[in-house]
C-alpha cells in the first residue's frame, strides 16, 4: 500500500483505474490557470485531462501523431463550443457529460505531428517560459520512452508527471531503463495502478552523490551508497551524535 494513501485518489476511466493526486488545486495553486499541461496520445483517459483542465482554468495541450484522437478531441471541442452534444453523436457515450463542463473551447490545444526522439522537448522550448509543470503520457507504442529521455535531456523537469507505460517497468528491459532513470534524476513514484504510474518532482538528484570520474570502482552510486549505509559508517555517525550530545 503507498505512504501517500491520504494524498492521492483513483480516477476510472475505460482504459482501467490510474492514480492521481486529491488537491490537484493545492499542488499547483501558485500558478492555477498558467500551469503548462501537455498530455501525449490522451485517448481513452482523456476524462481525466478535463478534470485537470477544468480544476486548474489551464489550457491542455494535446499531442498526438493519430488522426482518431484528433477526431475525438474534435467532438469534444465542439461540443464545449456548442454547450450540447451534436444529435449525429447522441450515440458516443463517452461524451457524456462533456456538454456540462465549465471549459474554454480556447484552452483545447491539439495539434498532430509526427513523434521523433526531440518531439516533446521542442514543444516545450518554443513555449515562452519554456516549461511543463504536469505531463501525461498514454503509451502504447513505447514512445514514452524516448519523451522522457528527451525532456529530461532538455532540462525540463514536470511537477508532476502521469505515465501509461507500454510494458511494465520490471518485466521489460527498456521500459525498466528509462523508469529507473527518472527515479535516479529526481522523481518518486507515488503509486501504480496497472501500467499507469505517478511520479512527482522532489529533486533528490541521486546521480549527483558521487563522482562520474571515478575509475576505482565499478558503479559510484552503488559504492556510495553501500559506504553510507555500511554498519562501520552507521556506528561512527551514531558514537559522534552520542559525543555531541554529551558536549551539549
Amino acid at each position: 500500500m503507498s505512504q501517500f494513501t491520504d494524498f492521492l485518489k483513483t480516477v476510472t476511466t475505460p482504459s482501467g483505474e490510474i492514480p492521481f493526486i486529491k488537491d490537484l488545486w493545492g499542488f499547483f495553486s501558485s500558478k492555477g490557470k498558467k500551469t503548462v499541461f501537455f498530455t501525449v496520445n490522451p485517448d481513452e483517459s482523456f476524462t481525466l485531462d478535463l478534470d485537470i483542465c477544468e480544476g486548474l482554468g489551464c489550457p491542455i495541450r494535446v499531442l498526438t501523431n493519430k488522426e482518431s484522437i484528433v477526431a475525438r478531441w474534435d467532438k469534444v471541442s465542439t461540443t464545449l463550443k456548442n454547450r450540447a452534444i451534436a444529435e449525429e453523436d447522441k450515440e458516443l457515450t463517452w461524451l457524456a457529460g462533456v456538454d456540462k463542463r465549465w471549459i474554454l473551447p480556447r484552452n483545447l490545444i491539439i495539434q498532430q505531428t509526427q513523434f521523433s526522439w526531440s518531439t516533446l522537448a521542442t514543444e516545450v522550448a518554443a513555449l515562452p517560459d519554456q516549461r511543463v509543470d504536469l505531463l501525461k503520457i498514454e503509451g502504447k507504442s513505447e514512445e514514452e520512452r524516448m519523451f522522457l529521455y528527451s525532456l529530461l535531456d532538455g532540462g525540463f523537469r514536470p511537477g508532476l508527471m502521469l505515465i501509461r507505460w507500454t510494458e511494465d517497468p520490471d518485466a521489460h528491459v527498456p521500459a525498466m531503463m528509462a523508469a529507473a532513470h527518472l527515479q535516479m534524476s529526481g522523481y518518486r513514484l507515488l503509486e501504480t495502478k496497472g501500467q499507469w504510474f505517478l511520479y512527482m518532482f522532489d529533486d533528490v538528484c541521486v546521480y549527483e552523490s558521487c563522482s562520474w570520474r571515478n575509475s576505482t570502482v565499478q558503479n559510484p552510486v552503488v559504492t556510495y551508497l553501500s559506504e553510507l549505509f555500511s554498519p562501520k559508517k552507521t556506528a561512527k555517525s551514531t558514537n559522534e551524535t552520542s559525543v555531541a550530545k554529551v558536549e551539549e
